[in-house]
């Protein structure tokens, strides 16, 4: 279901789907009883890898929305070296922004290491466990799920919430949260839980119609 927490993944590739929605090269229209129908995939084409800064070596994941004429990408576990100033090799999560015209081309905040900063910061409580544990594969992830754009009011992002343990895909689903990222920024708010624990992990969201 979710990725492992050693790093498998190079720079993730991008791959644009073209949908037809009705007549090729028109608009698709909502039928009068406002019925959408659903989209029907024409090509794909892969148009390369998304840049990243020097020092990082892999990133998982990758969900991205627009924003106006910018693209905001959220990764998953960030891997770098050299270590970033506060003295780690890794981030649970990472966020870029690209132009429209170039969606490969992505920029970030960094650190004066060269490393990215953290999308989604961990509460007082979770920097503590984190802390206290030998190692980066004991620890608590913010994963990143999908994310959709709200116009002026930013992009909403989903993050699944887990206690990762050593060992391949060995982890613990504490929830999903929403948060919010305004719109230009690639540091996300944290808008508290969805679902928890005990329910589905829903962290992909789709938006149909309104």
């Amino acid at each position: 279901m979710k990725r492992p927490s050693t790093p498998t993944l190079g720079a993730v590739p991008l791959v644009l789907c073209l949908a037809l929605l009705g007549a090729c090269g028109s608009e698709p229209t909502a039928p009068p009883d406002r019925t959408v129908r659903d989209p029907v995939v024409h090509s794909v084409i892969e148009v390369g890898a998304i840049a990243e800064p020097s020092n990082v070596a892999t990133r998982d994941g990758g969900a991205s929305a627009r924003q106006g004429d910018e693209i905001l990408w959220f990764f998953g576990d960030t891997f770098f070296h050299p270590a970033s100033s506060d003295g780690v090799n890794y981030r649970t999560n990472t966020a870029a922004l690209a132009p429209l015209t170039a969606p490969l081309a992505v920029t970030e905040p960094l650190d004066a290491a060269g490393a990215p900063f953290q999308a989604i910061p961990f509460t007082a409580e979770e920097e503590a466990y984190n802390d206290s544990t030998a190692s980066p594969n004991e620890r608590i992830a913010l994963w990143p799920g999908g994310l959709i754009s709200r116009g002026a009011e930013g992009i909403v992002g989903f993050a699944n919430k887990l206690y990762v343990h050593p060992g391949l895909l060995n982890y613990d689903h504490i929830g999903v949260e929403l948060v919010r990222f305004a719109p230009g920024s690639t540091t996300a708010t944290r808008l508290g839980p969805l679902f928890g624990a005990d329910d589905p992990v829903f962290d992909i969201p789709m938006v149909r119609g309104d």
